[in-house]
This record gives C-alpha cells, structure tokens and sequence, in this order.
C-alpha cells in the first residue's frame, strides 16, 4: 500500500475484527437396559427386554 492512510485504515480494521468460532458441543451416551417386567397402576405388566442404548446430545449457547 503506497498511501500511509490506506495502511492506517486497514491495520484498524484487521485489529477490531471480532474472533469467530463456533460454540457447539457434542456428548454421545451409551447405556445398556436390563431386563424386566413393570406393573402400573391400573394392573397391566409390562415386559422390558435388554437392550444396548445409546444418544447423542447436541448444545449450542
């Protein structure tokens, strides 16, 4: 840059320039069900197999 402004003006610039990233976190779960069976109140069984569970949480602020 030959005009000492234009070099001001830039350096100014590229000083005020806000830091960008991005603020996602990602949290996986693994689990794992036993088995079993569950009564309500209203006297109906459940039965529960076992089984392997797993998700994934995403958050963002």
């Amino acid at each position: 840059m030959k005009n000492p402004s234009n070099w001001l003006v830039s350096s100014v610039l590229l000083s005020l320039s806000i830091d960008a990233q991005a603020n996602v976190s990602i949290t996986p779960f693994i689990g794992y069900t036993g088995g079993g069976s569950v009564e309500d109140q209203n006297d109906r069984t459940y039965d529960i197999d076992p089984a392997l569970n797993f998700a994934f949480a995403i958050e963002t602020p």
